[in-house]
């Protein structure tokens, strides 16, 4: 049994499974996430009507406010559910759901070269 992501081999379907479970954070069934970043027409314009500025700071329509608007669109990828940040090195196959995990991630994963874009 090979997974089709790394392409590391397991003597069982179970071990395979879970695998995809703990490295690729997939279950049986579920579709493979395709990027879906807080730039993607369907959330900017959400995240951005959550930030107005005054007094020069960034607030959020839930009353936190920040210096620095690429913090407050951090913080606003909170509120908003669906978006989907997969790391770009060939066979890693995590993703994270705000861009703040995955730039942490980056920092740590060094399973292959990045995918040229």
């Amino acid at each position: 049994f090979e997974c089709q992501i790394c392409f590391k081999a397991f003597a069982s379907d179970d071990n395979l499974k879970k695998h995809m479970l703990v490295q690729h954070q997939q279950r049986e069934g579920a579709q493979i996430k395709e990027e879906i970043t807080r730039n993607h027409p369907a959330f900017a314009d959400t995240i951005n009507n959550m930030l107005f500025r005054q007094d020069g700071m960034w607030h959020c329509s839930c009353g936190k406010m920040f210096k620095d608007k690429g913090h407050a669109k951090d913080h606003c990828e909170t509120h908003v559910e669906g978006l989907c940040y997969p790391c770009p090195n060939v066979g890693c196959g995590k993703w994270y759901g705000k861009s703040v995990g995955l730039r942490a991630h980056r920092r740590i994963c060094r399973v292959a070269p990045l995918k040229s874009l």
